[in-house]
């Protein structure tokens, strides 16, 4: 039931498409796309096919050092500290003081 609900949905929903008053949605809702030359030739997901322009490139650089710098400040990191009621970490209390 669902699924011819589904279907028939879709098939209005393009169907009334063709009449949308943006040009775009007109022309998706008609897109064919071209079939391969190489129908059995795989591409690879998520890759994108533009070269690098300057500001990719020069963010490369920038983004190397940032990432160095937040790896050796999470070596650093030792696990939680929790927090005691003067707020100073888990630090040992004074000999002095008796609670």
């Amino acid at each position: 039931m669902h699924r011819k609900y589904m279907k028939t949905l879709l098939k209005t929903y393009f169907e009334n498409a063709v009449r949308h008053p943006n040009p775009l949605v007109v022309e998706a809702s008609t897109y064919t796309p071209v079939p391969d030359v190489e129908p059995k030739r795989r591409r690879p997901k998520h890759v994108l096919d533009d070269p690098d322009d300057k500001i990719t490139t020069d963010n490369v650089s920038q983004q190397h050092t940032h990432t160095q710098h937040t790896q050796r400040l999470r070596r650093r990191r030792r696990g939680p500290r929790f927090l005691t009621s003067s707020g100073r970490g888990s630090l040992p209390r004074s000999r002095g003081r008796s609670d």
